[in-house]
């Protein structure tokens, strides 16, 4: 029985510490919740400091994770590294409008900004405001559009704020006008879209294109950009000094027309990571010295050529281009690609790469859901399969699952609980591994042997060893790197006769079975010492118990044993209940000692048998600090 009930325990210790990453560089879980912990970021600190710019790469069908992520590496980079500018993949017009808001100047922006923007990004911007105010001027954050305007609609937006609403000359009375109103539907509109959001709804990207049923905002931006050209010279005298920004603005609704105009063309995809090329040298060159961070598309981030996927074939991106034309003008760039666990089966790879898909899904089942790891595939203890998967990435960032849509009700809440926003990453962090199980009242029952032993302490007169029952404390925590959970425990018992006690101590390391935000259901293995203590009056003699043996007054039972278990734990935020139930064997000869000796084989009690608990405590925040959010 012993022998089989050993190879059950194996098998089932196997099983959770087959949960660890054993064998390769740690791979760090990231919590991208809005705190200051920065733990798993530190693996980039070295390079920073020896790189000038930070790129990372997302996929486009993980948009709330990309820029909750975005979020958190940011005010990593900013706090730890000094990094004040922030690449973003869209255009100028956008880019002013964001830092007119941001400096927290102007407080018209910013209904202007949400009819052209989405729910997460502006939750973006407006932290970016907040750390912004709290900033000397020397230190403020700029954020860059390095991209093409490829929506007119912002432009004619940009355009309509320059130009004036009285004293409009005859010959431009039409087109302002005509282009006035235009851009007035668009922020109506865009209103309508950001509220419909925030209540629920999702957001059409194509919407920001805007066609009533009377007209077309493109249509009338590139009509617009016909009238403007035939009397540019007119807006010039009309305008004056001030010519020169709406010069630029106009570029810009230019720029969208030209992205129309080869639509369906390689050419487009290939103009378009030019200008990106042009854009990204002048910035950097604008402010030499600085460092910067950009959240951009994975497309561009690659350093190689791409055959597929990202436009045209044999694609190369931005950061392609820095790395390798004579005109770059910076060189010290590091990559981070973002990858989620559900687009793996998707990769296009190499044909010889693609066996190595299957090392990508082993890295992922060992990553908990809804959370992030972060690992440089150059790290030769990884081997080469992820090496060359990733080699065209200095860094990797993997989560599973896409993040939920955004809780509408979240927008307006100044205090946000981060489990009931967005996706945490990693979620399971936010309900698990974010706090201890702290347990004050632990009542075990063992049916173990005890039996034998009453019958034998009748049989002397003594009394009877009345408490099978064990009382105690143990403290509960998950591991924040996998599913394993740990737990910590001291027990006691005392016997209702005269001169009983028993204390023990235990590890017991489980796994999550399943784990919701309120109920818990955890299997678990069991490694303990344990002792029972027996006082014997001085005139009593334990024949029972010894062979040739004279008793001595205090005798010991000691036992080393291995269980297995499981247990259902309900959480209710600041305090939990728990049961558990299994069984446990003892390792040991069952004697009793006294003086380092064995007092003989007679009365043997082995501390096997079937254990049964219940208790309850207190649920400790491992991670206080800004354990609450400022999130809307």
């Amino acid at each position: 029985m012993r022998k089989i009930f050993l190879f059950i325990f194996i098998c089932n210790a196997c099983s959770v510490f087959g949960q660890w990453d054993w064998g390769g560089p740690p791979i760090r879980n990231i919590d991208v919740r809005n705190n200051k912990n920065f733990t798993g970021f530190e693996v980039l600190d070295s390079a920073m400091s020896a790189n000038r710019v930070l790129l990372s790469g997302v996929p486009e069908e993980s948009g709330n994770f990309n820029i909750r992520f975005a979020w958190k590496l940011f005010s990593y980079l900013n706090e730890k590294h000094g990094v004040q500018h922030i690449l973003l993949e869209t255009g100028p017009a956008r880019a002013e409008l964001i830092n007119a808001y941001i400096s927290g100047k102007d407080s018209s922006v910013e209904t202007l900004l949400k009819s052209v923007s989405n729910l997460r990004m502006m939750r973006f911007y407006r932290n970016l405001k907040r750390l912004n105010l709290n900033k000397p001027e020397g230190s403020k954050i700029k954020v860059h559009g390095m991209d093409v305007e490829k929506n007119p609609s912002l432009p004619v937006v940009s355009i309509a704020g320059l130009l004036p609403d009285e004293g409009i000359p005859d010959r431009l009375r039409v087109g302002v006008e005509s282009l006035k109103g235009a851009a007035r539907y668009v922020v109506k509109k865009g209103l309508e879209e950001f509220e419909s959001e925030r209540k629920g709804n999702s957001q059409d990207d194509n919407s920001l294109y805007y066609q009533s049923s009377s007209f077309s905002v493109r249509e009338t931006g590139m009509e617009f950009l016909t009238f403007y050209d035939s009397l540019r010279s007119e807006f010039q005298r009309w305008l004056g000094s001030d010519f020169g920004r709406l010069d630029e603005a106009v570029s810009g609704l230019r720029q969208a027309g030209e992205w129309r105009k080869l639509y369906s063309s390689s050419l487009q995809a290939t103009w378009r990571a030019e200008e990106m090329f042009r854009n990204l040298n002048k910035i950097l060159t604008q402010f030499s010295g600085q460092k910067f961070y950009g959240n951009i598309s994975r497309c561009e981030i690659f350093k190689g050529r791409l055959s597929e996927g990202c436009g045209y074939y044999d694609y190369a991106g931005l950061l392609y281009k820095m790395l390798n034309m004579p005109e770059s003008k910076e060189k010290k760039i590091l990559n981070l690609a973002v990858v989620s666990g559900n687009e793996v089966d998707k990769f296009s790879t190499p044909e010889g790469l693609k066996p190595f898909i299957d090392q990508l899904n082993a890295l992922i089942a060992r990553t908990l859901m809804d959370s992030t790891r972060l690992f440089s595939p150059a790290d030769s203890s990884w081997g080469t399969a992820h090496g060359l998967l990733f080699s065209g990435f200095d860094y990797v960032l993997i989560h599973r699952g896409i993040s939920p849509p955004d809780p509408a009700e979240m927008f307006d809440s100044f205090a946000v609980d981060d489990a009931t926003d967005w996706i945490t990453a990693p979620r399971q962090l936010a309900s698990d591994q974010g706090k201890a199980y702290v347990d004050l009242f632990n009542l075990q029952i063992l049916n173990a042997g005890y039996g034998k032993l009453n019958t034998a302490l009748t049989n002397q007169g003594l009394s009877r060893w009345k408490s099978p029952m064990w009382d105690g404390f143990s403290v509960l925590v998950a591991d924040p790197n996998t599913k394993v959970w740990h737990k910590m425990g001291l027990q006691w018992a005392f016997g209702q006769g005269s001169g009983y006690s028993a204390w023990s101590a235990a590890y017991e390391p489980g796994f999550s079975i399943w784990s919701g935000t309120r109920l818990k259901w955890l299997a678990q293995t069991h490694m303990g010492y344990s002792r029972l203590r027996l006082v014997a009056p001085s005139d009593n003699t334990l024949t029972p118990f010894v062979t040739q043996f004279k008793p001595p007054r205090i005798i010991y039972n000691p036992a080393f044993t291995l269980g297995l278990g499981s247990s259902l734990l309900l959480d209710l935020g600041k305090v939990f209940f728990y049961g558990s139930a299994g069984y446990r064997q003892d390792l040991g000869e069952g004697r009793w000692r006294a003086g380092g000796g064995f007092t003989g084989d007679a009365g043997q009690m082995y501390q096997t048998g079937f254990q049964y608990g219940a208790g309850f405590g207190f649920c400790v925040p491992l991670n206080t600090e800004n354990s609450r959010e400022d999130w809307r």
